[in-house]
């Protein structure tokens, strides 16, 4: 019988909703959900909720997942706002509070503070964002220092008191040109136009092993373990292989 894994986060669809459970913001990224979802995230958790505290005497309090049918709703509360991711598969929870966390970073970045006012003054970047942080419900990158490269749209930004700031601008005209490039290869570590006058790179392996052994010189337990350390110096962003000798490897094993 196989064994039954729990797949990387794959969301079906993100809702932003406020506290009377109306959506405010919305992107399906598959067909195997609907906008009903969202009514019933409605009915069942914020409408429940509240019926639940208004006739019990305990915190009222309940879990950031919930299964409804055949989907699973992880949320979380942020200012007024609920956000809102929806599944059909046996997503790990974790990754994708992560995710929801490393979002909610984002969206702060940009316009200071994630409330319903802010998301209706902003939901042009917002969508925009949507559209470049997951691709067929997969996260993808969620650094605001690569998303700023080539999200060239304006945000209306909030101080922390809540006022509306001054609209800032997170993009110069001279990136522009850099578009396509940060689109295909962007990555979060490393920074475009690199370049050393020798291009070399340096890999370390280095292993740990740990032994249990009893009192009578047996060995109870052994294990070993083992990281490649690399320090690169490489000119822009090049293709690089590596491989190990098997040669080496047959020639240690006495081959």
């Amino acid at each position: 019988m196989a064994a039954t894994s729990t797949s990387p986060v794959c969301f079906s669809a993100l809702y932003f909703m406020n506290m009377r459970g109306d959506v405010l913001l919305e992107r399906t990224y598959r067909d195997d959900v609907t906008r009903t979802m969202a009514t019933a995230f409605k009915t069942e958790i914020i409408n429940g909720r509240e019926h639940h505290s208004r006739n019990s005497t305990s915190t009222g309090l309940q879990t950031p997942v919930v299964n409804l049918g055949a989907c699973t709703f992880m949320y979380k509360r942020v200012q007024n706002v609920y956000i809102v991711a929806v599944t059909r598969a046996n997503a790990n929870a974790v990754m994708a509070f992560s995710f929801i966390d490393a979002l909610v970073e984002l969206l702060k970045q940009y316009f200071g503070k994630v409330t319903e006012h802010s998301l209706k003054q902003n939901f042009v970047v917002v969508y925009e964002l949507l559209d470049e942080i997951l691709d067929f419900g997969f996260p993808q990158i969620t650094s605001a220092a690569v998303l700023q490269s080539f999200i060239t749209q304006k945000a209306v930004r909030q101080s922390l008191g809540g006022k509306d700031g001054e609209t800032s601008s997170y993009h110069a005209a001279a990136k522009a040109k850099e578009v396509s490039m940060q689109v295909t290869g962007a990555v979060q570590w490393r920074s475009p136009g690199l370049v050393y006058k020798k291009n070399e790179v340096y890999l370390d392996i280095v292993e740990s092993i740990s032994v249990l052994i009893s009192p009578s010189g047996s060995v109870l337990r052994s294990s070993a373990t083992g990281v490649i350390q690399m320090k690169c110096f490489l000119s822009g962003m090049p293709e690089l292989t590596i491989g190990l000798n098997d040669r080496l490897g047959m020639e240690s094993g006495g081959a």
